[in-house]
């Protein structure tokens, strides 16, 4: 699934498990906007294929999507789609697979010229939309869309993090930082709620 809205001139591309389903529902507010199909996620090229947009409205609309941090990511992934391994089995070993390109967030990745975070995302999106001249403004009713997971104190531990680090290009590339002081605090959040796509 994608958005694609030709009044205003974009396209959202949706990420699993960072809160794409509730900038969908947002978005499908304004007028203009059209969901593409059935299917959650779709590349911008299949939206051409399927006759949402033209090629030269691919390269000329605006072409965002949503990412999160890597590390709350995980434990989401973990959560949703096992507990039969251990979470430092699931980072280590299991997660690995879902990488395309040293990132977890791919399915937009060769798209999108412009990513929304998680963490600040209905500020993030009215500021895109606000750009593409959209100036109402959206709220993101979608109970849940919250910072982190109770759980992370539970789960992480210094060398499991840095070992993250190390095989998650996304914690650096969109410029995620982890810190401890104890377990219990997590994550120190990024200050743009915007990053352009590097």
């Amino acid at each position: 699934m994608a958005i694609v809205n030709k009044k205003f001139e974009f396209v959202f591309l949706c990420e699993p498990h960072t809160g794409s389903r509730a900038v969908r529902d947002a978005l499908l507010t304004i007028p203009g906007s059209v969901e593409t199909n059935g299917k959650h996620h779709l590349s911008l090229s299949g939206c051409v294929r399927d006759g949402f947009l033209s090629g030269r409205e691919a390269c000329n609309f605006r072409v965002f999507g949503t990412i999160r941090n890597p590390h709350d990511w995980l434990v989401t992934k973990w959560f949703v789609l096992t507990r039969t391994h251990s979470f430092e089995d699931f980072v280590k070993h299991v997660a690995i697979d879902f990488q395309q390109d040293n990132t977890l967030f791919w399915m937009s990745y060769h798209d999108a010229d412009l990513y929304i975070r998680y963490e600040t995302l209905e500020l993030g999106l009215n500021s895109v939309l606000a750009e593409r001249g959209y100036t109402e403004g959206v709220e993101l009713s979608t109970v849940g869309i919250t910072i982190g997971k109770p759980h992370w104190s539970e789960l992480w531990f210094p060398s499991l993090a840095e070992y993250a680090c190390d095989h998650y290009g996304d914690i650096a590339r969109y410029d995620y930082r982890l810190t401890f002081e104890g377990l219990d605090v997590i994550g120190s959040q990024p200050t743009s709620f915007l990053t352009i796509q590097p």
